[in-house]
C-alpha cells in the first residue's frame, strides 16, 4: 500500500514526545510504517513517553531534561521497544518481494 507524504509527516505527540511515521522510516535501521493506523502511532508515542518517564523516576534521574543524552538514550530505546511491541517490522525483516 503506497501512502502520500501527509501520511508520513503526521505528528503524534504525548507530553514533550513526538514522532512521525517518516521519522520511524528514516532511522538507521528503519521500520516499515506502511499501513500503520493513527491509533497505533498514538499508542506508540504514549507508551514511549510513559515508559521513559517511569524509568527516569525509578533511576532518580528527575533532574535531567529531554535534551540530556541519558534521557535521549532511554527515550529511543523505549521507542524501539514500543514499535516492536506493536509488531511493526524493520524493513530488513520483511520477506523479499519476488
Amino acid at each position: 500500500m503506497e501512502q502520500n507524504q501527509e501520511y508520513y509527516d503526521k505528528e503524534f505527540t504525548c507530553g514533550k514526545s513526538s514522532i512521525t511515521r517518516g521519522e520511524l522510516e528514516s532511522l538507521p535501521c528503519p521500520f516499515c510504517t506502511d499501513g500503520v493506523s493513527d491509533e497505533t502511532m498514538q499508542n506508540i508515542i504514549n507508551l514511549t513517553d510513559n515508559a521513559t518517564k517511569q524509568i527516569v523516576r525509578e533511576r532518580n534521574l528527575e533532574g535531567i531534561n529531554i535534551n540530556d543524552e541519558t534521557y535521549y538514550e532511554i527515550w529511543w530505546a523505549e521507542l524501539e521497544s514500543a514499535v516492536i511491541h506493536f509488531k511493526i517490522p524493520y524493513y530488513e525483516d520483511l520477506p523479499d518481494a519476488e
